[in-house]
């Protein structure tokens, strides 16, 4: 054998090595900027379901605060209308007649006792003007 082919079976053998050695590096290389990449998307991904997650907790906020206002707003009407009696929603209504004192129904413009609409005794309806049960037929017995 000559040195030549010693020295090209060297050179070979070298060439073979840095082929396998370079290739084994690439793909290293391109392993890890494939992870790089993943992680960088992963990231922008958390990034963005943070984003989403808070804006869907602001618009949840916004929506809680506007029912609140509305439901505030509402609450005076309606409850003013759950405290009519319910015949009120009938299509033809007739309201209920005035009861004196003792439960019995007062004539139509006949003035009942002053217990029955404002909460005082009848010496107290007396003592304001008021007079008794009845007012206007006391103050035709003077």
């Amino acid at each position: 054998m000559s040195w030549s082919g010693g020295k090209l079976r060297g050179f070979l053998a070298f060439l073979a090595i840095a082929l396998v050695l370079h290739a084994g590096l690439g793909w290293a290389a391109y392993a890890a900027l494939r992870v790089e990449d993943k992680q960088r998307l992963a990231a922008a991904n958390s990034l963005e379901a943070e984003n989403l997650y808070l804006a869907k907790k602001e618009r949840a906020d916004r929506m809680r605060l506007a029912l609140w206002r509305l439901d505030s707003r509402m609450s005076p009407a309606l409850a003013r209308e759950e405290s009519r009696p319910f015949p009120q929603y009938f299509a033809r209504y007739a309201p209920f007649p005035a009861l004196d004192s003792t439960g019995v129904a007062c004539a139509p413009g006949e003035r009942c006792s002053c217990i029955d609409c404002t909460g005082f005794s009848e010496g107290a309806c007396a003592a304001v003007g008021g007079g008794t049960a009845g007012g206007a037929a006391d103050a035709g017995a003077d």
